[in-house]
């Protein structure tokens, strides 16, 4: 007969698997760290990033602040990109030792960077704005050089470098000063509002209407409940020249209408609200007003319509630009052009621009990104 366990036998029980799990066979493992003060890559839980070789050889020690921004940059390029997953490869050894065959890779701070499955930092690959996006979000994260030979992409930002053997993959060089101390959510604003930036024709309206946009990051997009705007001259004795208030909205983007003159020096910033009383600010940024560029079109006559006379014109700098349906790497490739195709453009949102091209016989609109087109 099958006795019913007592007390005594599940409180034995109970203590024997507390043992267990506190033995060091479950203890879980704490981030390792080399007598040089180097941390180890640790492998990624949920998938967020992957390392090229095993922990156990010993390829991929880094300072703190290299594993911090690694760690930075992963997730929010798989916030970004879910079905692109960044690749680590060598950073250094846990004593700073020689590594062959690199000639750096001593000191933590330099990392060797692909992504799966289809590898970004390939000169190969045939959308080179989304290697270019990858890179700006290393530099804002602590990257002071990426060493990289997509002609696109070095022409795109000066930072990206020409280096032999580089054609398949980042050489990251991090500043330790630059990378973020915590969690918290970054503000920044988006590429053409940044610090040093021009407001042209195409981003005024005819009702003195700009927009300013701003990226949030290390949060999901359902973070921002709400923000605030100042827009101000650089004159600090007269006040504020638009404050929107504390607005409630996720959206990352407001149209404002001030009068702004050609030649002067503006400056901005935005202040976004999170839940449970969290927010996070960009600096003051500076934006210049040239309503020259670029050039009008010159005018045909009363036949022309007002929307042609918004339109501009440009050339295509990249050796291949593609055509996107939407204003992003997100959506869909249509079609490409080819270096020194004339492009129409209608409108800007961001970085990119509305243009059309022929397409089965009949004009289809299509963006393209800003950063591979000279305006005329």
């Amino acid at each position: 007969m099958i006795q019913k366990p007592t007390a005594r036998t599940w409180c034995f029980a109970l203590a024997l698997c507390i043992t267990i799990f506190h033995s060091p066979l479950f203890a879980q493992k704490k981030p390792q760290t080399s007598e040089k003060g180097y941390i180890q890559m640790p492998v990624s839980k949920n998938g967020e990033w992957i390392l090229t070789a095993a922990p156990s050889s010993n390829r991929h020690w880094g300072t703190p602040e290299t594993i911090r921004m690694l760690t930075l940059v992963a997730r929010e390029w798989k916030k970004r990109h879910p079905d692109s997953t960044l690749r680590i490869g060598d950073i250094s050894k846990p004593d700073g030792s020689t590594f062959p065959p690199h000639v750096t890779h001593k000191n933590g701070l330099n990392i060797d960077i692909f992504t799966k499955p289809a590898n970004v930092c390939h000169i190969s690959y045939s959308e080179q704005e989304k290697t270019l996006e990858l890179a700006r979000i290393f530099f804002r994260f602590g990257a002071t050089q990426i060493l990289y030979n997509h002609p696109d992409v070095i022409a795109a930002d000066s930072r990206v470098t020409k280096w032999p053997r580089h054609d398949d993959h980042f050489h990251v060089i991090v500043d330790p000063n630059r990378v973020p101390k915590t969690d918290d959510p970054i503000v920044i604003p988006t590429a053409n509002r940044a610090d040093g930036s021009t407001l042209t024709r195409l981003d005024i309206n005819r009702r003195s209407q700009f927009v300013l946009s701003w990226n949030v990051l290390l949060v999901s997009k359902r973070w921002q409940r709400g923000y605030r705007v100042l827009f101000d001259d650089l004159d600090p004795t007269n006040g504020d020249l638009y404050d929107s208030g504390k607005k409630s909205s996720n959206r990352t983007a407001l149209r404002i209408k001030v009068p702004v003159e050609d030649g002067q020096t503006y400056r901005w910033k935005v202040e976004v609200f999170g839940p449970r009383k969290t927010s996070a600010a960009t600096q003051w940024h500076q934006l210049t007003v040239d309503r020259s560029k670029p050039e009008k079109p010159s005018k045909k006559g009363k036949a022309d319509s007002a929307s042609k006379n918004s339109q501009s014109t440009g050339t295509v700098t990249a050796a291949t630009l593609n055509i996107r349906k939407g204003p992003g790497t997100s959506h869909a490739v249509i079609g490409q052009f080819r270096q020194g195709d004339k492009v129409r453009v209608f409108k800007r949102e961001g970085s990119w621009v509305q243009t059309s091209f022929s397409k089965g016989g009949r004009r289809v609109s299509g963006w393209i990104h800003i950063g591979y087109v000279e305006l005329d």
